[in-house]
C-alpha cells in the first residue's frame, strides 16, 4: 500500500507526546467493532454524525459503513460534533 493509501484508508491520528497513542486506541477501537458489530465511542462521547453505534457494512472491507464514527474521521466528526453543539446552545 502506498503511503496515501494507508492515510485513506486507515485515517491516522497525530502523534501522541509519547504516552497512550491515540492510533493504537483507535485501532483497538476498530478491531474490537470489526469483531462485534458495536461501533466505538471516542474518549466515551457516543455521538455518531451519521448512523448509530451498530456497524453493518454490506462488505467488511468496505470503510464505506464507518462513516460516522469519531474514529474512522476524526476531524469530521469532531467538526460535526461541534456544529451540533452549537445549534444546541442557540
Amino acid at each position: 500500500m502506498s503511503d496515501d493509501d494507508i492515510r485513506d484508508r486507515f485515517q491516522m491520528l497525530k502523534s501522541s507526546n509519547g504516552s497512550v497513542s491515540h492510533n493504537l486506541l483507535k485501532s483497538r477501537a476498530c478491531e474490537t467493532c470489526y469483531q462485534t458489530g458495536n461501533r466505538g465511542t471516542p474518549f466515551g462521547i457516543e455521538f455518531f454524525y451519521f448512523g448509530d453505534g451498530v456497524w453493518e457494512p454490506q462488505d467488511k472491507d468496505d470503510p464505506t459503513g464507518c462513516i460516522g464514527c469519531g474514529w474512522y474521521d476524526f476531524a469530521k466528526w469532531r467538526d460535526e460534533l461541534n456544529s451540533c453543539v452549537k445549534k444546541a446552545g442557540s
